[in-house]
């Protein structure tokens, strides 16, 4: 399939499955309801709700790796040999004005290797209200568990950027490891 027949049909997918989830027929409800059935984090948001519902792909070659950009937020960094075999990469944000990402194809795994995948998000355009930036990670979905997990990325003040290795594609989102939003109990 050529790539704007790719693009199509990961939009008509995803405005399905948006639809589906809102409707609360999906295991995953929009972050701010309360029938989420995942842990609640705190998700950030963009200064400017402009931003956000942007989608980009790019086919990665095994042999040499490559980068993926999307909105100046995000950069995921797959180094060579990283894939198994050449893959289109997708990065799409789910629900415009948060700081969240879907990766696909999902559950994709890498090879273990000595140079790791690397999901960077900038937050030079984000909200932080109460948070410390020095305490900024990233998170995923285990959506077999359906809870959120801490992948202890680094921050990086000067940059205003937070960076995790990554094994595997799922949905990422930013935010803080002291968040008093978690809740353990779903």
């Amino acid at each position: 399939m050529s790539s704007p027949g790719r693009k199509l049909g990961a939009v008509l997918i995803g405005v399905v499955a948006i639809g589906f989830v809102v409707s609360g027929c999906g295991k995953l409800a929009l972050p701010s309801s309360p029938r989420t059935g995942v842990e609640n984090i705190r998700f950030l948001r963009y200064e400017d709700n402009a931003l956000g519902g942007g989608y980009v792909e790019k086919l990665i070659k095994a042999k040499t790796g490559g980068r993926l950009r999307l909105n100046k937020m995000y950069s995921l960094m797959i180094p060579k040999k990283a894939l198994k075999r050449d893959t289109w990469i997708s990065m799409s944000e789910p629900w415009p004005g948060l700081v969240v990402v879907d990766l696909g194809p999902h559950g994709l795994v890498f090879r273990k290797q000595e140079n790791q995948v690397e999901l960077t998000i900038s937050y030079k355009r984000v909200e932080l209200g109460d948070v410390n930036e020095e305490n900024l990670t990233i998170y995923y979905v285990d959506f077999k568990t359906n809870r959120w997990i801490d992948t202890h990325a680094k921050v990086n003040t000067e940059k205003k950027t937070v960076t995790a290795q990554i094994d595997h594609f799922s949905r990422y989102a930013l935010s803080d490891h002291k968040s008093h939003h978690l809740s353990h109990d779903s």
